[in-house]
């Protein structure tokens, strides 16, 4: 069971309430949600998490200090929807500043679902869940992205305590410890034992609340190229994730533009090619098919 995601089967009128609520949720969110949160906040652009962690994976490779001092942690919430708890979930709300009237509907229509479970097509038992969001629901985006903040604000507090330190490219520029894009999450730190530890208890303290996971075996860790290996292996040891990064893909585009750029993104051409293919397969005449 643990390995089944649940469906969301909504009815026509929860799902126009649901559609209210959000679209006045999503006029605030640009004022409450912090600037290191990209995803479903209006005139938030997915390119600028891209850009900015490109160069940041860019400075790893190049720059003298940077490449011996920081590494990277790209994370993967497991089933992060399904594992929010509702009175972490109520809190941020309460604490946040929002009405205790639109907190109960927002909790109305969180804690109102209930499953069942299919098999051979026929529905068996009623479950009453005690956490987790749905599913395609319009507001379920929303309410996780405002979940997120907890994170962060752990994160902020460890910087200003100075337990973590983020990149800065210049003297007067901000310092970047995370990014975040709803559940992909860039945490930046100095490759040392002491803050990658400390990187740790941030995480484990935003799980013990709000009942998110990290996986493991989907997250990985990027070094500076003159990280020590000694120190490398201890950080993966530490941390638990041991696959090193800096050639994968992070929210679909290479993390590294260095090589032959045809032979990087040589995807997006087989993907269009791919979608063309299915289209006039389907939608062209026997005629049209030999023309094309």
């Amino acid at each position: 069971m643990s390995d089944i995601r649940p469906i969301s089967l909504c009815s026509v009128l929860y799902k126009i309430i649901s559609k209210i609520l959000s679209a006045r949720l999503k006029k605030h969110l640009p004022d409450i949600v912090s600037p290191t949160q990209s995803a479903f906040v209006a005139e938030r652009l997915v390119s600028d998490n891209i850009l900015l962690a490109h160069e940041i994976l860019h400075n790893l490779r190049t720059n003298e200090k940077i490449s011996n001092q920081f590494m990277v942690f790209k994370t993967d919430m497991s089933k992060a929807y399904d594992r929010v708890e509702w009175p972490f979930l109520q809190g941020i709300l309460l604490v946040m500043g929002f009405s205790r009237t639109w907190i109960k509907w927002i909790m109305s229509c969180v804690s109102s679902v209930t499953y069942s479970v299919l098999i051979n097509g026929q529905p068996h038992g009623h479950l009453s869940p005690h956490r987790g969001i749905r599913q395609g629901d319009p507001l379920s985006p929303f309410l996780f992205v405002l979940c997120t903040e907890a994170l962060i604000h752990i994160l902020n507090q460890a910087e200003r305590m100075g337990k973590v330190s983020g990149i800065q490219f210049n003297g007067v520029g901000p310092s970047v410890n995370h990014l975040l894009f709803a559940d992909d999450t860039l945490l930046i730190c100095k490759a040392t034992r002491d803050e990658c530890s400390e990187i740790m208890h941030c995480l484990s303290q935003y799980g013990h609340i709000s009942g998110q996971m990290i996986n493991v075996e989907k997250s990985i860790v990027t070094f500076g190229v003159k990280v020590e290996e000694d120190t490398k292996q201890w950080i993966k040891n530490r941390s638990g994730i041991q696959i090193e990064g800096g050639a994968g893909k992070y929210l679909g585009l290479p993390e590294c533009f260095s090589g032959s750029k045809q032979v990087l993104l040589g995807f997006i051409k087989e993907k269009l090619q791919s979608r063309l293919t299915r289209w006039y397969a389907k939608t062209l005449s026997q005629g049209g098919k030999k023309c094309y």
